[in-house]
């Protein structure tokens, strides 16, 4: 079914499954104006940020994209989704939209670019619909993309919105140091999604204010800024 709503004065339109989580992320994202993703534009003002470049890991079916560009039509993204039945949707979607200047890749969000087997993630087998994370064991395989690579797919050398809801693999870019600290040294505005299965939510906290960075907690989305 294709649903359309209005979105910063622009018609959006979205497919959704009938099946699956796709109605419960349209409503929490679409329906409630942004959902935690609304305070985006709040802090970006409060920096005095134009946001021309986003990157949106964790895709899904694109409907934080779909928000994001409605916000910022004049924005570049780079979509990162590794399920193929949630990126067929989000391909539809963005040509639904017209969104030519979004580009699309079918890999994993990673800290390399090896193989990678994506499986049931942190939440488990009742969760699964929206929960696929990274696993030695799963039977499907993608390859990882890693954050500089999106820099290259973007031609720029700092991103100005990075999106994470990577379903517990933020933990792998959290431990590693070196590329955790160019990741945050080379994004103007970080919303990700921790997940407690995964990630010591306290101390990431303790992380990012070692580095000097602002944050602020809105539902299930942490922002960091410098």
């Amino acid at each position: 079914m294709i649903l359309t709503n209005n979105v910063a004065g622009r018609e959006l339109k979205m497919m959704l499954r009938k099946t699956g989580a796709d109605d419960i992320i349209y409503k929490d994202i679409i329906l409630r104006n942004g959902g935690d993703y609304s305070f985006i534009p709040e802090i970006a003002g409060h920096m005095r940020l134009e946001v021309n470049t986003i990157i949106d890991a964790g895709a899904n079916i694109g409907t934080a994209t779909g928000y994001l560009k409605s916000m910022y039509p004049q924005a570049k993204v780079v979509c990162i989704e590794p399920e193929s039945g949630n990126y067929s949707m989000l391909e539809k979607n963005m040509a639904l939209n017209s969104f030519d200047d979004v580009v699309l890749c079918q890999n994993a969000f990673w800290v390399n670019n090896d193989e990678l087997h994506i499986g049931v993630g942190v939440r488990g087998e009742l969760a699964k619909e929206l929960s696929f994370g990274i696993t030695d064991d799963g039977e499907i395989a993608v390859q990882g993309l890693t954050f500089k690579d999106c820099l290259a797919l973007l031609g720029t050398g700092k991103v100005d919105l990075l999106k994470m809801d990577i379903e517990g693999a933020e933990a792998a870019f959290i431990s590693d140091k070196d590329g955790f600290d160019y990741m945050i040294d080379h994004t103007r505005l970080l919303a990700i999604e921790l997940h407690e299965e995964a990630v010591d939510i306290f101390k990431f906290h303790e992380l990012i204010d070692s580095m000097g960075l602002k944050h602020i907690q809105r539902g299930e989305t942490t922002f960091c800024w410098k």
